[in-house]
Protein backbone atom coordinates (compact mmCIF):
# COMPACT_ATOMS: atom_id res chain seq x y z
CA UNK A 1 0.00 0.00 0.00
CA UNK A 2 1.43 3.79 -0.97
CA UNK A 3 1.81 4.98 2.66
CA UNK A 4 3.17 8.40 0.71
CA UNK A 5 0.09 8.66 -1.24
CA UNK A 6 -2.35 8.42 2.02
CA UNK A 7 0.25 11.06 4.13
CA UNK A 8 -0.32 13.14 1.28
CA UNK A 9 -4.22 13.41 2.01
CA UNK A 10 -3.61 13.15 6.07
CA UNK A 11 -1.41 16.37 5.67
CA UNK A 12 -5.04 18.18 4.08
CA UNK A 13 -5.96 18.15 7.46
CA UNK A 14 -2.90 20.25 9.21
CA UNK A 15 -4.57 23.49 8.65
CA UNK A 16 -7.12 22.42 10.66
CA UNK A 17 -5.28 20.75 13.88
CA UNK A 18 -3.96 24.46 13.77
CA UNK A 19 -7.13 26.18 13.68
CA UNK A 20 -7.99 24.13 17.00
CA UNK A 21 -4.88 25.08 19.14
CA UNK A 22 -5.48 28.47 18.73
CA UNK A 23 -9.25 28.11 19.73
CA UNK A 24 -7.43 26.48 23.31
CA UNK A 25 -4.90 29.16 23.10
CA UNK A 26 -7.86 32.12 23.16
CA UNK A 27 -10.20 30.40 25.70
CA UNK A 28 -7.42 29.96 28.00
CA UNK A 29 -6.53 33.49 27.34
CA UNK A 30 -10.48 34.70 28.30
CA UNK A 31 -10.86 32.73 31.06
CA UNK A 32 -6.98 33.89 32.40
CA UNK A 33 -6.77 30.38 34.30
CA UNK A 34 -4.36 27.86 34.11
CA UNK A 35 -6.53 24.90 36.01
CA UNK A 36 -9.20 25.00 33.34
CA UNK A 37 -9.56 21.28 31.89
CA UNK A 38 -10.50 21.13 28.25
CA UNK A 39 -11.83 17.52 27.42
CA UNK A 40 -13.91 15.41 24.81
CA UNK A 41 -17.41 16.10 24.59
CA UNK A 42 -19.48 14.87 21.77
CA UNK A 43 -17.57 13.69 18.78
CA UNK A 44 -19.96 13.81 15.42
CA UNK A 45 -18.24 12.12 12.38
CA UNK A 46 -20.68 12.65 9.51
CA UNK A 47 -19.82 11.14 5.92
CA UNK A 48 -20.34 13.01 2.39
CA UNK A 49 -22.59 10.39 1.11
CA UNK A 50 -24.36 10.97 4.00
CA UNK A 51 -24.12 7.06 5.24
CA UNK A 52 -23.61 6.71 9.22
CA UNK A 53 -20.07 5.98 10.78
CA UNK A 54 -20.25 2.43 12.43
CA UNK A 55 -17.45 2.39 14.44
CA UNK A 56 -19.09 3.93 17.47
CA UNK A 57 -16.73 2.03 19.87
CA UNK A 58 -13.89 4.86 18.11
CA UNK A 59 -16.05 7.69 19.44
CA UNK A 60 -17.13 6.23 22.78
CA UNK A 61 -13.23 5.47 23.75
CA UNK A 62 -12.58 9.28 23.37
CA UNK A 63 -15.28 10.66 25.45
CA UNK A 64 -14.34 12.83 28.72
CA UNK A 65 -10.32 12.18 27.32
CA UNK A 66 -7.99 15.42 27.51
CA UNK A 67 -7.67 16.86 24.55
CA UNK A 68 -3.67 16.82 23.33
CA UNK A 69 -2.67 17.11 20.15
CA UNK A 70 -1.19 13.47 20.25
CA UNK A 71 -4.69 12.55 21.37
CA UNK A 72 -6.36 14.71 18.52
CA UNK A 73 -3.65 12.55 16.12
CA UNK A 74 -4.83 9.62 17.67
CA UNK A 75 -8.44 10.28 17.15
CA UNK A 76 -7.86 11.56 13.89
CA UNK A 77 -5.79 8.16 12.49
CA UNK A 78 -8.11 5.76 14.17
CA UNK A 79 -11.10 7.19 11.88
CA UNK A 80 -9.20 7.45 8.64
CA UNK A 81 -7.88 3.53 9.46
CA UNK A 82 -11.68 2.39 9.97
CA UNK A 83 -12.24 3.37 6.55
CA UNK A 84 -8.79 1.72 5.40
CA UNK A 85 -9.66 -1.62 6.58
CA UNK A 86 -12.94 -1.22 4.43
CA UNK A 87 -10.90 -0.78 1.18
CA UNK A 88 -11.49 3.38 1.00
CA UNK A 89 -7.51 3.88 1.19
CA UNK A 90 -7.29 7.64 0.33
CA UNK A 91 -10.25 9.16 2.70
CA UNK A 92 -9.71 12.50 3.48
CA UNK A 93 -10.87 13.89 7.03
CA UNK A 94 -11.92 17.34 7.76
CA UNK A 95 -12.95 19.53 10.94
CA UNK A 96 -15.74 21.35 9.93
CA UNK A 97 -16.62 22.89 13.77
CA UNK A 98 -15.48 22.61 17.67
CA UNK A 99 -18.53 24.22 19.02
CA UNK A 100 -16.57 24.20 22.85
CA UNK A 101 -18.97 24.65 25.87
CA UNK A 102 -17.40 26.02 29.56
CA UNK A 103 -18.98 25.02 32.50
CA UNK A 104 -16.90 25.66 35.70
CA UNK A 105 -13.37 25.03 34.83
CA UNK A 106 -14.01 22.41 32.48
CA UNK A 107 -14.05 22.90 28.92
CA UNK A 108 -16.02 20.72 26.29
CA UNK A 109 -15.05 20.49 22.53
CA UNK A 110 -17.62 18.77 20.58
CA UNK A 111 -15.75 18.46 17.33
CA UNK A 112 -17.86 17.83 14.19
CA UNK A 113 -16.12 15.73 11.42
CA UNK A 114 -16.87 15.29 7.73
CA UNK A 115 -15.23 12.12 5.84
CA UNK A 116 -14.49 12.20 2.16
CA UNK A 117 -14.61 8.03 1.63
CA UNK A 118 -13.30 8.08 -1.89
CA UNK A 119 -12.91 5.57 -4.09
CA UNK A 120 -13.63 1.57 -2.52
CA UNK A 121 -10.60 -0.43 -4.02
CA UNK A 122 -10.34 -3.96 -4.26
CA UNK A 123 -7.21 -6.14 -4.88
CA UNK A 124 -7.93 -7.36 -8.66
CA UNK A 125 -4.13 -8.81 -9.62
CA UNK A 126 -0.76 -9.61 -7.63
CA UNK A 127 2.26 -8.52 -9.39
CA UNK A 128 5.46 -10.76 -8.43
CA UNK A 129 9.05 -9.48 -9.50
CA UNK A 130 12.01 -11.27 -8.85
CA UNK A 131 10.98 -14.41 -9.81
CA UNK A 132 13.01 -16.94 -11.57
CA UNK A 133 12.70 -20.58 -11.02
CA UNK A 134 9.58 -20.77 -8.57
CA UNK A 135 6.31 -21.69 -11.07
CA UNK A 136 3.51 -19.24 -11.43
CA UNK A 137 1.17 -22.23 -10.48
CA UNK A 138 2.63 -21.89 -7.12
CA UNK A 139 2.44 -18.11 -6.85
CA UNK A 140 -1.23 -17.61 -7.88
CA UNK A 141 -2.02 -20.55 -5.35
CA UNK A 142 -1.05 -18.52 -2.74
CA UNK A 143 -2.73 -15.37 -3.72
CA UNK A 144 -6.17 -16.94 -4.44
CA UNK A 145 -7.21 -15.68 -0.81
CA UNK A 146 -6.43 -12.17 -1.65
CA UNK A 147 -8.04 -11.53 -5.18
CA UNK A 148 -11.18 -9.22 -4.68
CA UNK A 149 -10.45 -8.54 -1.12
CA UNK A 150 -9.55 -5.27 0.30
CA UNK A 151 -5.70 -3.82 1.06
CA UNK A 152 -6.35 -4.40 5.13
CA UNK A 153 -2.78 -4.80 6.50
CA UNK A 154 -4.23 -7.66 8.43
CA UNK A 155 -5.08 -9.52 4.98
CA UNK A 156 -2.10 -8.53 3.70
CA UNK A 157 0.29 -9.48 6.27
CA UNK A 158 -1.82 -13.07 6.22
CA UNK A 159 -0.82 -13.44 2.77
CA UNK A 160 3.09 -12.55 3.14
CA UNK A 161 3.53 -14.91 5.65
CA UNK A 162 1.66 -17.50 3.09
CA UNK A 163 4.35 -16.43 0.67
CA UNK A 164 7.25 -16.69 3.56
CA UNK A 165 5.81 -20.32 4.42
CA UNK A 166 8.59 -21.78 1.70
CA UNK A 167 11.70 -21.76 2.75
CA UNK A 168 12.65 -21.17 -0.57
CA UNK A 169 10.70 -17.68 -0.79
CA UNK A 170 11.03 -14.72 1.18
CA UNK A 171 9.02 -11.32 0.60
CA UNK A 172 11.81 -8.76 0.62
CA UNK A 173 9.63 -5.50 1.77
CA UNK A 174 5.97 -4.08 2.48
CA UNK A 175 3.72 -5.08 -0.82
CA UNK A 176 2.65 -1.71 -2.60
CA UNK A 177 -1.35 -0.96 -3.87
CA UNK A 178 -0.54 0.18 -7.79
CA UNK A 179 -3.25 1.24 -10.57
CA UNK A 180 -2.57 -0.83 -13.85
CA UNK A 181 -3.34 0.81 -17.11
CA UNK A 182 -5.98 -1.09 -17.22
CA UNK A 183 -8.06 0.62 -14.17
CA UNK A 184 -7.14 -2.03 -11.86
CA UNK A 185 -5.58 -2.10 -8.74
CA UNK A 186 -2.67 -4.88 -8.01
CA UNK A 187 -0.50 -5.54 -5.22
CA UNK A 188 3.68 -5.32 -6.39
CA UNK A 189 4.83 -8.33 -4.81
CA UNK A 190 8.86 -7.87 -4.47
CA UNK A 191 10.27 -11.66 -4.13
CA UNK A 192 13.87 -13.16 -3.20
CA UNK A 193 14.37 -16.87 -4.38
CA UNK A 194 16.99 -18.98 -1.95
CA UNK A 195 18.45 -22.01 -2.75
CA UNK A 196 17.77 -24.71 -0.07
CA UNK A 197 18.64 -27.70 -1.21
CA UNK A 198 21.05 -28.97 1.53
CA UNK A 199 23.50 -32.28 1.54
CA UNK A 200 24.76 -32.88 5.16
CA UNK A 201 26.90 -35.80 5.85
CA UNK A 202 28.51 -37.11 9.50
CA UNK A 203 31.41 -39.37 9.82
CA UNK A 204 32.05 -40.96 13.14
CA UNK A 205 34.83 -42.80 14.17
CA UNK A 206 35.07 -45.47 16.98
CA UNK A 207 38.23 -45.95 18.84
CA UNK A 208 39.76 -49.58 18.71
CA UNK A 209 39.49 -51.37 22.57
CA UNK A 210 41.20 -54.21 23.77
CA UNK A 211 38.15 -56.65 22.31
CA UNK A 212 37.77 -54.89 18.91
CA UNK A 213 39.12 -52.99 16.21
CA UNK A 214 38.36 -49.15 15.50
CA UNK A 215 35.53 -48.34 12.66
CA UNK A 216 33.66 -45.63 11.36
CA UNK A 217 30.00 -44.80 10.88
CA UNK A 218 28.47 -42.26 9.10
CA UNK A 219 25.27 -40.71 7.64
CA UNK A 220 24.36 -39.05 4.54
CA UNK A 221 21.32 -36.81 4.32
CA UNK A 222 20.07 -35.43 0.86
CA UNK A 223 16.65 -32.26 0.77
CA UNK A 224 16.10 -31.45 -2.16
CA UNK A 225 12.95 -28.78 -1.77
CA UNK A 226 10.85 -26.60 -4.51
CA UNK A 227 11.78 -29.75 -6.82
CA UNK A 228 9.70 -28.23 -10.83
CA UNK A 229 9.03 -25.15 -9.00
CA UNK A 230 5.95 -26.21 -7.23
CA UNK A 231 7.04 -26.62 -3.69
CA UNK A 232 7.65 -30.73 -3.83
CA UNK A 233 10.29 -31.84 -1.40
CA UNK A 234 12.15 -35.27 -1.27
CA UNK A 235 14.71 -36.60 1.37
CA UNK A 236 16.68 -39.47 0.74
CA UNK A 237 18.81 -41.01 4.09
CA UNK A 238 21.19 -42.94 5.04
CA UNK A 239 23.09 -44.41 7.78
CA UNK A 240 25.51 -46.87 8.77
CA UNK A 241 25.31 -47.23 12.72
CA UNK A 242 27.51 -49.86 13.58
CA UNK A 243 29.44 -53.07 11.64
CA UNK A 244 25.75 -54.70 11.64
CA UNK A 245 23.15 -51.71 11.02
CA UNK A 246 22.14 -49.80 8.81
CA UNK A 247 18.95 -47.60 7.73
CA UNK A 248 17.40 -46.30 4.32
CA UNK A 249 14.92 -43.90 4.12
CA UNK A 250 12.50 -41.80 1.64
CA UNK A 251 10.61 -39.21 2.04
CA UNK A 252 8.38 -36.70 -0.31
CA UNK A 253 6.32 -34.17 0.51
CA UNK A 254 3.67 -32.86 -2.20
CA UNK A 255 2.35 -29.01 -1.27
CA UNK A 256 -1.30 -29.88 -2.74
CA UNK A 257 -3.66 -32.43 -3.55
CA UNK A 258 -5.81 -31.22 -6.66
CA UNK A 259 -7.09 -27.70 -5.74
CA UNK A 260 -7.30 -28.34 -2.27
CA UNK A 261 -5.86 -26.73 0.53
CA UNK A 262 -4.34 -29.94 2.09
CA UNK A 263 -0.74 -31.08 1.08
CA UNK A 264 0.08 -35.26 0.72
CA UNK A 265 3.27 -36.58 2.52
CA UNK A 266 4.79 -40.01 2.11
CA UNK A 267 7.49 -42.23 3.65
CA UNK A 268 9.37 -45.67 3.53
CA UNK A 269 12.49 -46.66 5.33
CA UNK A 270 14.05 -50.09 6.05
CA UNK A 271 16.01 -51.00 8.88
CA UNK A 272 18.74 -53.49 9.35
CA UNK A 273 19.20 -54.09 13.18
CA UNK A 274 22.78 -56.06 13.86
CA UNK A 275 21.87 -58.81 11.33
CA UNK A 276 19.17 -60.09 13.76
CA UNK A 277 16.08 -58.44 11.85
CA UNK A 278 14.54 -56.43 8.79
CA UNK A 279 12.02 -53.80 9.14
CA UNK A 280 10.21 -51.98 6.88
CA UNK A 281 7.75 -49.33 7.23
CA UNK A 282 5.30 -47.21 4.94
CA UNK A 283 3.93 -44.02 6.31
CA UNK A 284 1.51 -41.61 4.06
CA UNK A 285 -0.38 -38.48 5.41
CA UNK A 286 -2.44 -35.65 4.81
CA UNK A 287 -1.39 -32.33 6.22
CA UNK A 288 -2.30 -29.03 6.60
CA UNK A 289 -0.54 -25.65 7.06
CA UNK A 290 -1.75 -23.93 10.88
CA UNK A 291 -0.86 -20.59 12.38
CA UNK A 292 2.31 -18.98 10.66
CA UNK A 293 4.54 -21.21 11.21
CA UNK A 294 3.27 -24.72 11.94
CA UNK A 295 0.95 -27.61 10.13
CA UNK A 296 -1.13 -30.64 11.51
CA UNK A 297 -1.12 -33.53 9.91
CA UNK A 298 -3.39 -37.10 9.92
CA UNK A 299 -0.88 -40.27 9.00
CA UNK A 300 -1.43 -43.94 8.12
CA UNK A 301 0.84 -46.19 9.30
CA UNK A 302 2.11 -49.75 8.05
CA UNK A 303 4.98 -51.92 9.47
CA UNK A 304 6.13 -55.10 9.27
CA UNK A 305 9.11 -56.91 11.00
CA UNK A 306 11.30 -60.39 9.70
CA UNK A 307 13.57 -61.41 11.72
CA UNK A 308 16.83 -63.23 10.63
CA UNK A 309 17.32 -66.79 11.04
CA UNK A 310 19.80 -65.14 13.80
CA UNK A 311 16.81 -63.26 15.31
CA UNK A 312 14.77 -66.19 15.50
CA UNK A 313 17.50 -68.55 17.28
CA UNK A 314 18.98 -65.88 20.09
CA UNK A 315 16.22 -64.16 21.07
CA UNK A 316 12.77 -65.91 19.60
CA UNK A 317 11.34 -63.13 17.64
CA UNK A 318 8.64 -64.20 14.99
CA UNK A 319 6.90 -62.10 11.83
CA UNK A 320 4.91 -59.22 13.31
CA UNK A 321 2.75 -56.44 10.98
CA UNK A 322 1.29 -53.45 12.31
CA UNK A 323 -1.50 -50.76 10.66
CA UNK A 324 -2.12 -47.97 12.48
CA UNK A 325 -3.94 -44.33 12.88
CA UNK A 326 -2.27 -41.43 14.34
CA UNK A 327 -1.81 -37.79 14.56
CA UNK A 328 1.12 -35.36 13.56
CA UNK A 329 2.13 -31.47 14.72
CA UNK A 330 4.85 -28.83 14.23
CA UNK A 331 5.42 -25.19 14.88
CA UNK A 332 8.60 -23.60 14.46
CA UNK A 333 9.23 -20.02 15.47
CA UNK A 334 12.71 -20.00 15.36
CA UNK A 335 14.33 -16.73 14.27
CA UNK A 336 16.65 -18.80 12.49
CA UNK A 337 16.52 -22.53 12.24
CA UNK A 338 19.70 -22.92 10.62
CA UNK A 339 21.69 -21.30 13.84
CA UNK A 340 19.09 -19.66 16.01
CA UNK A 341 19.78 -16.97 18.79
CA UNK A 342 16.02 -17.19 20.00
CA UNK A 343 13.07 -18.80 19.69
CA UNK A 344 11.32 -22.10 19.91
CA UNK A 345 10.01 -25.22 17.95
CA UNK A 346 7.91 -28.67 18.90
CA UNK A 347 6.78 -31.46 17.03
CA UNK A 348 5.26 -34.54 17.85
CA UNK A 349 3.33 -38.12 16.82
CA UNK A 350 0.96 -40.21 17.62
CA UNK A 351 -0.39 -43.75 16.65
CA UNK A 352 -2.79 -46.14 17.63
CA UNK A 353 -1.90 -49.43 16.08
CA UNK A 354 -3.44 -52.85 15.53
CA UNK A 355 -0.80 -55.38 15.77
CA UNK A 356 -0.84 -59.15 14.56
CA UNK A 357 1.94 -61.56 15.46
CA UNK A 358 2.08 -65.31 14.82
CA UNK A 359 0.82 -67.46 17.73
CA UNK A 360 -0.53 -64.61 19.84
CA UNK A 361 -3.58 -63.10 19.55
CA UNK A 362 -4.07 -59.08 18.00
CA UNK A 363 -2.81 -56.79 20.20
CA UNK A 364 -3.31 -52.56 20.33
CA UNK A 365 0.25 -51.02 20.10
CA UNK A 366 0.56 -47.30 21.24
CA UNK A 367 3.33 -45.38 20.13
CA UNK A 368 4.15 -41.30 20.95
CA UNK A 369 7.14 -39.68 19.94
CA UNK A 370 7.89 -35.59 20.99
CA UNK A 371 10.60 -33.19 19.61
CA UNK A 372 11.52 -29.75 19.96
CA UNK A 373 14.48 -26.75 21.01
CA UNK A 374 14.58 -23.88 22.85
CA UNK A 375 17.04 -20.95 22.46
CA UNK A 376 17.94 -18.30 24.65
CA UNK A 377 20.11 -15.09 23.85
CA UNK A 378 21.81 -14.38 27.02
CA UNK A 379 24.33 -11.93 25.90
CA UNK A 380 25.66 -10.73 22.70
CA UNK A 381 26.53 -13.90 20.88
CA UNK A 382 26.23 -16.08 23.79
CA UNK A 383 22.93 -18.61 23.21
CA UNK A 384 21.37 -21.21 25.87
CA UNK A 385 19.84 -24.17 23.65
CA UNK A 386 18.22 -26.96 25.05
CA UNK A 387 16.70 -29.78 22.69
CA UNK A 388 14.95 -32.96 23.93
CA UNK A 389 13.69 -35.72 22.10
CA UNK A 390 11.09 -38.50 23.44
CA UNK A 391 10.06 -42.19 22.01
CA UNK A 392 7.76 -44.44 23.47
CA UNK A 393 5.72 -47.69 22.73
CA UNK A 394 3.45 -49.61 24.42
CA UNK A 395 1.59 -52.43 24.11
CA UNK A 396 -2.39 -53.37 25.55
CA UNK A 397 -0.77 -56.85 26.78
CA UNK A 398 3.04 -57.89 27.63
CA UNK A 399 5.98 -55.95 27.02
CA UNK A 400 7.40 -54.74 23.92
CA UNK A 401 10.47 -56.84 22.74
CA UNK A 402 13.82 -56.44 20.85
CA UNK A 403 12.16 -55.61 17.40
CA UNK A 404 10.18 -52.67 18.87
CA UNK A 405 12.72 -50.72 20.41
CA UNK A 406 14.15 -47.75 19.68
CA UNK A 407 17.49 -46.68 19.66
CA UNK A 408 19.75 -43.74 20.18
CA UNK A 409 23.61 -42.51 21.28
CA UNK A 410 26.23 -40.80 18.39
CA UNK A 411 26.35 -37.33 16.46
CA UNK A 412 22.67 -36.76 16.65
CA UNK A 413 22.13 -37.29 20.01
CA UNK A 414 24.42 -38.72 22.83
CA UNK A 415 27.73 -37.52 21.37
CA UNK A 416 29.88 -39.15 24.04
CA UNK A 417 29.10 -42.65 22.52
CA UNK A 418 28.73 -44.79 18.96
CA UNK A 419 25.75 -44.51 17.16
CA UNK A 420 22.70 -46.45 18.61
CA UNK A 421 24.12 -47.88 21.02
CA UNK A 422 21.33 -47.48 23.32
CA UNK A 423 17.84 -48.83 23.44
CA UNK A 424 14.58 -49.77 25.26
CA UNK A 425 10.87 -49.54 24.42
CA UNK A 426 11.26 -45.97 25.60
CA UNK A 427 13.99 -43.27 25.02
CA UNK A 428 14.89 -39.74 25.40
CA UNK A 429 17.69 -37.30 25.74
CA UNK A 430 18.77 -33.45 26.44
CA UNK A 431 21.28 -31.60 24.14
CA UNK A 432 22.16 -28.74 26.16
CA UNK A 433 24.32 -26.63 24.43
CA UNK A 434 26.36 -23.53 25.44
CA UNK A 435 26.81 -21.25 22.21
CA UNK A 436 29.41 -18.85 20.75
CA UNK A 437 28.14 -17.61 17.51
CA UNK A 438 30.82 -17.17 14.98
CA UNK A 439 28.70 -15.92 11.94
CA UNK A 440 25.83 -16.11 10.22
CA UNK A 441 26.03 -20.26 10.15
CA UNK A 442 29.10 -20.65 12.35
CA UNK A 443 29.52 -21.21 15.96
CA UNK A 444 31.99 -22.31 19.45
CA UNK A 445 29.60 -24.54 22.00
CA UNK A 446 29.92 -26.71 25.10
CA UNK A 447 27.53 -29.63 25.10
CA UNK A 448 26.07 -31.67 28.13
CA UNK A 449 23.59 -34.64 26.76
CA UNK A 450 21.46 -36.53 29.14
CA UNK A 451 20.22 -39.89 28.24
CA UNK A 452 17.10 -42.10 29.42
CA UNK A 453 16.11 -45.48 28.32
CA UNK A 454 13.76 -48.42 29.74
CA UNK A 455 13.70 -51.93 28.37
CA UNK A 456 12.20 -54.81 30.02
CA UNK A 457 14.44 -57.74 31.33
CA UNK A 458 12.96 -60.84 32.70
CA UNK A 459 9.73 -59.47 33.03
CA UNK A 460 11.26 -56.35 35.30
CA UNK A 461 11.55 -52.84 33.78
CA UNK A 462 15.05 -51.71 34.04
CA UNK A 463 15.67 -47.68 33.20
CA UNK A 464 19.12 -46.34 32.86
CA UNK A 465 20.73 -42.93 32.51
CA UNK A 466 24.06 -42.19 30.52
CA UNK A 467 25.18 -38.83 29.79
CA UNK A 468 28.09 -37.61 28.03
CA UNK A 469 29.81 -33.83 27.77
CA UNK A 470 32.22 -32.18 25.11
CA UNK A 471 33.06 -29.59 23.11
CA UNK A 472 32.32 -28.65 19.09
CA UNK A 473 32.72 -26.48 16.63
CA UNK A 474 30.87 -25.44 12.95
CA UNK A 475 32.68 -23.01 10.65
CA UNK A 476 31.08 -21.88 7.56
CA UNK A 477 33.25 -21.75 4.45
CA UNK A 478 32.79 -22.25 0.78
CA UNK A 479 31.76 -26.13 0.56
CA UNK A 480 29.43 -25.64 2.84
CA UNK A 481 29.39 -25.65 7.37
CA UNK A 482 31.90 -27.85 8.81
CA UNK A 483 32.03 -29.02 11.82
CA UNK A 484 33.03 -31.17 14.81
CA UNK A 485 31.93 -32.94 17.60
CA UNK A 486 34.42 -34.28 20.30
CA UNK A 487 32.50 -35.88 23.41
CA UNK A 488 33.09 -37.97 26.23
CA UNK A 489 30.78 -41.03 27.61
CA UNK A 490 31.25 -43.06 31.14
CA UNK A 491 35.09 -43.75 31.48
CA UNK A 492 36.66 -42.27 28.52
CA UNK A 493 39.64 -40.74 28.13
CA UNK A 494 41.35 -38.03 25.27
CA UNK A 495 42.10 -41.33 23.23
CA UNK A 496 38.66 -42.80 23.72
CA UNK A 497 36.87 -39.96 23.50
CA UNK A 498 34.24 -39.83 20.28
CA UNK A 499 34.85 -37.85 16.95
CA UNK A 500 32.00 -36.74 14.85
CA UNK A 501 32.75 -34.77 11.97
CA UNK A 502 30.12 -32.49 10.09
CA UNK A 503 29.41 -30.91 6.66
CA UNK A 504 26.41 -29.17 6.07
CA UNK A 505 26.09 -27.66 1.95
CA UNK A 506 23.28 -25.55 -0.23
CA UNK A 507 22.96 -26.17 -3.28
Amino acid sequence: MSRQNLNRRRRADISRIFWLILILIALGKAQDTTDVKIIYGEITINTLDGSAFERRSIIDHYADQTVSDNSYKELTNRILNAFIQDGYIYPVLTLNAVDPITVDKSTRLNPQFLIDRGEQVVIDTVIFTGVKRTAPELLNRESRFIFKQVPDQKKITAFTSNINYHPFLSVQSQPELVKTREGQYGLVVQIAERSVNNFSGVIGYIPETATAKGYFTGEVDINLNNIGGRGRRLNVYWSKANRYSQQIDLRYFEPWIRQSNFSAEGQFSQILRDTLVVMREFESGISRRLLRNGSAALKFNYSATMPTSGGRQLLGLTDLRTRGLGGAGRYDARDYPANPQKGFTIGFNAYVSRRIEQKINRLWQYRVEVDGEVDLKLYSQLVATCGWNYKGKWLSKGAPVYSDYYWFGGARSLRGYANELFGGAEIAWLNNELRWLIGKNGRAHLFFDQGYYRRSLNGVDKRYYPSSYGIGLRLDSRAGVIGLDYGFGRGDTFSTAKIHVFLESTF
